[in-house]
């Protein structure tokens, strides 16, 4: 997204897709993004997206208060070099092997990428996971997209970070198969374009989910349905080795 002008007084934000809270927020100059989220004035968004920051619906107005002038001493007649602190967030993802366990201790290489830009901004080599198969590595607020390399299980994971739509959406199905679709793809069932259409690629990754979760329900696309078990994937999500990097 493009960078925003500091507001001198406040001002609202309409979010556009795939937008979330923290590159929204960096991008007016903060660097902890729980500073604009939690802003009285954001307290009724906050409710209707059920206080979770990584759902928002493009057309939502967030209100982006003003910053906070800061003082610094120093000499005069002498240069000197100001620091801006960028904002961070922490990358969390599962990662398990072809058996369906955890690769624990896997090593990989990890390149972020801002949104819109086709390099890289920040390389990291010989990382590993953790005893339970965890990536959990800081990354830019403002990041839309990492890309994992696993030298060793010779596989490559592309995560879009974009911020997922709301499943709260109850008259907009269009949006809510958006929803669906984007929670299905970041854990490794491919439902083919995320585009919000209920095609047969899409209900073919609801019956593989499903069916990875042990449930004997047919793959049946009714609102309620796809509200429950996309929560259930947002909360249980896995990055699967075998299934197609997004």
């Amino acid at each position: 997204m493009k960078q925003g002008k500091a507001p001198g007084k406040g001002l609202r934000h309409k979010v556009n897709d795939g937008e979330w809270i923290g590159e929204i927020s960096a991008s007016y100059g903060f660097a902890d993004w729980q500073l604009v989220w939690e802003h009285p004035e954001n307290y009724a968004l906050r409710k209707l997206r059920k206080e979770d920051p990584f759902t928002l619906a493009k057309g939502d107005k967030i209100f982006i208060p003003a910053l906070a002038a800061v003082e610094v001493a120093a000499a005069t007649e002498q240069t000197h070099r100001f620091r801006r602190k960028r904002a961070k967030t922490r990358l969390r993802i599962c990662i398990y092997d072809l058996e369906n366990q955890p690769a624990k201790n896997a090593k990989f290489n990890m390149a972020v990428y801002m949104e819109g830009s086709p390099f890289p901004t920040l390389e990291k080599d010989d990382l590993t996971t953790d005893n339970k198969g965890m990536v959990d590595q800081l990354i830019p607020a403002g990041a839309g997209r990492v890309k994992l390399t696993f030298p060793d299980l010779k596989y490559e994971i592309n995560a879009n970070l974009s911020c997922l739509e709301p499943l709260n959406i109850e008259d907009d199905k269009k949006k809510l198969t958006h929803g669906v679709q984007q929670r299905l793809s970041a854990i490794g069932f491919d439902p083919g374009p995320v585009d919000g259409k209920d095609g047969p690629l899409t209900q073919a990754a609801v019956r593989l989910f499903q069916k990875f979760c042990k449930d004997n329900c047919m793959g049946s696309f009714g609102l309620q349905n796809q509200r429950r078990r996309c929560r259930q994937a947002t909360g249980q999500g896995r990055r699967r080795f075998g299934q197609p990097g997004k």
